[in-house]
């Protein structure tokens, strides 16, 4: 039996039963969620941020369009079917990232593409004419 539980074991059938009857101790014991660390944000010009503002065609097996609206320092995603309104915030004048979710955008300097990180994997998009 694990090491934490208070149980007992019944066979049936062939069948070895464990029943917990102190699950709610061995989930107190549990570790804390390790908080994210604070990062750095940088000042992005308005100009900047309206500059990079505009649709991105996601080259992927789902496609589809992230929209990207320039926000009071930060730029603002919408992507259909999967999330609007998410705040991206800069880290440079080109990288942003979200607190709420695990995401990044690393945008080309010329803002005709950009990189969408997410668990771990890159998808690319190019700027689509709005």
């Amino acid at each position: 039996m694990p090491s934490g539980f208070k149980g007992r074991r019944v066979r049936r059938k062939g069948i070895c039963v464990i029943t917990f009857v102190s699950l709610l101790t061995a989930c107190r014991s549990a570790p804390e969620p390790i908080a994210m660390p604070e990062r750095a944000r940088a000042e992005v010009a308005a100009e900047t941020l309206a500059y990079y503002a505009g649709s991105y065609e996601l080259e992927s097996p789902e496609p589809g369009t992230l929209k990207l609206e320039a926000g009071d320092g930060l730029l603002i995603a919408t992507l259909d079917g999967q999330f609007a309104g998410l705040a991206f915030y800069p880290e440079s004048a080109t990288r942003f990232f979200a607190i709420e979710q695990p995401f990044e955008i690393e945008i080309a300097e010329d803002a005709c593409g950009l990189t969408l990180f997410a668990d771990g994997t890159q998808t690319h998009a190019e700027r689509v004419v709005d």
